[in-house]
């Protein structure tokens, strides 16, 4: 398998060997080999009855599907199985109940990306055809299912519609139909909608390229949304239906030739409905095939990473092409490993496995559209950390990771962020108080996510033109400020005020916690007059004496040049603090008194130097020397 190198290699060749990927490399599940096992759930989980269809949740911690096994209310019903963890055996499944079921047939559910959202086709009565798309939810995850909702005329006609399949950002919902414009019994559809408020748009049949005059069932869209399985029974399977499936590069692009899922995978008996793990790393689906208890039976194959096969940036990406953008970035980060002779690149991709803009996610390097970044590091036993607001925390370890040693290149494959549900995210709350009783209502509180752990030669300090916009949280006339649905991360807090010193701390939310902030008060601003003179070396001249006035909060430039500032005076509880001067810089208190008193001061014999955050002394001359610039300063502060 190729692997993108440092210097990229060629991109011929690269496109070359597209096909190949697309077939042996992108899709785990093609060229799995024998020993790859294709095993049941079992006893546990299936019955001597009908048992197919199944969805696995975005958590991985609750399986849908649909069984004809005694206990239901109709032909079909709706069943759950779940589990504590992911490494644990599924429960006995229970099913949904009358509010969902009904006596007629209920099949082919799916669980959106939060778990508050529940599609399904169904015979009931209040539909259009003879089956339609309907959907439940639910408050919480642990609250029951509501009644059932048609999705109405946009989406259902007349005829078949079944199998829905909604993508992670609830954006996208795919589902079979009969209706007129497709190309078989039943073909492939998706509808869109703009935002999770906006009403389905009218379906679009996905084309001749997926569909066929056999018929498909069954989409399942992967959580980056650039990967949709399906059934179908074309030619070129294994048995009377089989596993197929299809990539596309970008949301934007068309869908391309789909690949059968292989022997491995698919048998001589049905095989159908499948439902990928939003990880990727299983496939659940449903057979006919020897070894089953009854009718149909679920089943699950494993990916190949649980056998350590590292990751490469071809498959991960499924792009038979790396944007321009990710190659610059590469050679960036190439160009700083080699010229500093420490570290590695990483190149990867992000995936969002539910709602929001990737390129917010805050990393040590700047993420690109659709994910994609590149970028130094310095430690492979170190990890890098991705962080989102209202999605758990990830952090990448890099320990084992296969290196090109030529070209310091270590391709991460693709990382899968999940969103947390509500009952996980955590509140915040604060009061604010402004000195001298200002207007509390321009009061602001912005909070930006931080990152995790950084691990660059740089310690991640290197550029980006992209920067996620912060979220604000309104301050009530008394100053209380209250709100809710923050990740347990670290945020920076920014609390501000018109006419009023700002405040900007970092804080961390922990899980199952209220983070509260309690009492903070802005203060105005002391004005500062500086009387300063700079010199290559003492003495000073008194004939380059200038002042200049300043308020506090404010960084100071002795000289106008890019490394002339050197002084940050911060003001807390009414004190002023001298900080923020680059070393080696050497600070001296010359004590009160006027300026020309210490011109021919040269730093010798003076003693201690200040260290940053030192109170500055109301009438005070200081001596500053900025050792690396060879420059000094002579300056006399008054605080009003």
């Amino acid at each position: 398998m190729e692997t993108i190198s440092a210097n990229l290699r060629t991109w011929a060749v690269v496109v070359g060997i597209a096909a190949v990927i697309v077939i042996c490399g992108l899709v785990w599940y093609v060229c799995a080999p024998e020993q790859e096992k294709v095993l049941a759930l079992g006893p546990t989980v299936n019955s001597s009855y009908h048992d197919g269809n199944p969805d696995i949740s975005a958590d991985g911690l609750s399986l849908f599907f649909t069984s004809d096994r005694p206990g239901g209310h109709g032909r079909r019903d709706i069943w759950v199985s779940t589990r504590a963890t992911t490494n644990e055996p599924w429960s006995a499944p229970v099913n949904l109940g009358p509010t969902v079921n009904s006596s007629y047939l209920e099949t082919n559910p799916d669980i959106s990306a939060d778990g508050l959202e529940l599609f399904f086709h169904s015979g009931r009565p209040g539909g259009r055809g003879h089956w339609d798309l309907w959907m439940t939810t639910r408050a919480t995850t642990n609250e029951p299912w509501g009644e059932p909702v048609n999705l109405g005329p946009t989406v259902n006609s007349s005829y078949r519609e079944a199998a829905p399949n909604i993508s992670a950002d609830g954006l996208e919902l795919y589902f079979v139909s009969g209706r007129p414009g497709g190309y078989g019994v039943n073909s492939l559809w998706v509808t869109t909608r703009k935002t999770t408020d906006d009403d389905w748009g009218e379906p679009v049949n996905l084309g001749p390229v997926v569909n066929s005059s056999a018929g498909e069932w069954a989409p399942s869209i992967t959580a980056d949304g650039l990967t949709l399985f399906f059934s179908s029974t074309r030619p070129g399977g294994s048995g009377k239906s089989d596993l197929w499936v299809t990539t596309r590069a970008t949301k934007n692009d068309p869908w391309g030739e789909p690949v059968n899922l292989g022997p491995t995978v698919n048998s001589s008996a049905g095989d159908g409905g499948p439902s990928i793990s939003s990880d990727r790393l299983t496939l659940f689906f449903a057979s006919r095939r020897l070894g089953g208890l009854g009718d149909d039976d679920l089943w699950q194959v494993k990916h190949l990473k649980e056998r350590k096969r590292p990751p490469t940036p071809t498959d991960s990406f499924a792009i038979p092409k790396i944007p321009e953008e990710l190659q610059a970035k590469i050679a960036k980060a190439r160009e700083r490993v080699q010229r500093r002779k420490i570290g590695h690149v990483i190149v990867g991709r992000v995936v969002l496995d539910g709602q929001g803009n990737v390129r917010d996610v805050m990393a040590q390097m700047e993420i690109l559209p659709e994910g994609y970044f590149a970028g130094p590091t310095k430690d492979l036993d170190r990890p890098v950390g991705f962080r989102m607001h209202q999605y758990a925390p990830y952090d990448l370890q890099l320990k084992g990771m296969v290196k090109d040693e030529k070209t310091h290149l270590v391709d991460v494959g693709t990382i899968h962020m999940k969103p947390l549900t509500k009952d996980e995210l955590v509140d915040l709350k604060a009061q604010v108080k402004l000195e001298e009783g200002g207007d509390l209502s321009q009061a602001r509180i912005r909070l930006s996510v931080r990152n995790g752990p950084v691990n660059t030669p740089s310690n991640g300090t290197e550029p980006r033109r992209y920067w996620p916009d912060p979220l604000e949280i309104p301050v009530q006339e008394d100053g209380l400020a209250q709100a809710d649905g923050f990740s347990p991360i670290g945020y920076y807090c920014t609390i501000t005020a018109p006419g009023y010193l700002k405040k900007s701390f970092t804080i961390e939310f922990k899980p199952g916690e209220t983070l509260d902030l309690e009492t903070i008060t802005l203060e105005k601003p002391k004005q500062i007059e500086l009387a300063y003179i700079v010199s290559n070396e003492p003495p000073f001249n008194m004939d380059n004496l200038k002042t200049v006035r300043i308020p506090s909060g404010t960084r100071w430039k002795a000289v106008d040049d890019v490394y002339g500032w050197d002084l940050e005076f911060k003001q807390e509880k009414g004190s002023v603090l001298m900080t923020y001067f680059y070393a080696p810089c050497y600070l001296w208190d010359l004590g009160d008194g006027e300026i020309d008193q210490y011109v021919n001061t040269d730093g010798s014999g003076l003693g201690e130097k200040l260290r940053r955050g030192h109170p500055a002394g109301n009438q005070h001359v200081y001596l500053l020397h900025q050792a690396h610039w060879k420059r000094w300063v002579l300056f006399k502060i008054s605080i009003e």
